[in-house]
């Protein structure tokens, strides 16, 4: 879920940088490593995964210790959340008009408040 207009990452930049021992994922402001990898292509899937977890930033820092990329990571808010559910009838179906009339209107209220909730949530 890399870069979204939508919304902004919450927890703090994650740094990969180099270290005597190897490259380190680093949070912003911690002198201490999150952890520590011999490679640097070890440390960015590691910060990238922990970034996906906790919306936040990863800083990939090069061996001279400039930015060489910076990805954000936040949450889709159009990504389903738990199945969907889908009302079956529990006797023998019913298809007169009124019937049909009230199961398509509980349908759309239930999409639109849906929808609401996915807009108050981003």
């Amino acid at each position: 879920m890399p870069k979204s207009k939508m919304s902004r990452p919450s927890g703090p930049n994650l740094h990969v940088v180099l270290r005597n021992d190897g490259w380190a994922v680093r949070a912003e402001g911690r002198s201490r490593a999150t952890s520590i990898h011999k490679s640097q292509r070890e440390a960015i899937d590691s910060a990238r995964q922990l970034a996906q977890q906790t919306t936040t930033t990863v800083v990939i820092h090069g061996r001279d210790g400039r930015i060489k990329e910076r990805t954000s990571y936040v949450p889709n808010p159009r990504a389903p959340r738990e199945p969907r559910r889908v009302p079956y009838p529990s006797g023998s179906p019913n298809t007169n008009r009124e019937a049909i009339r009230k199961a398509v209107g509980e349908a759309v209220r239930e999409i639109s408040e849906e929808k609401s909730l996915a807009l108050k949530a981003s």
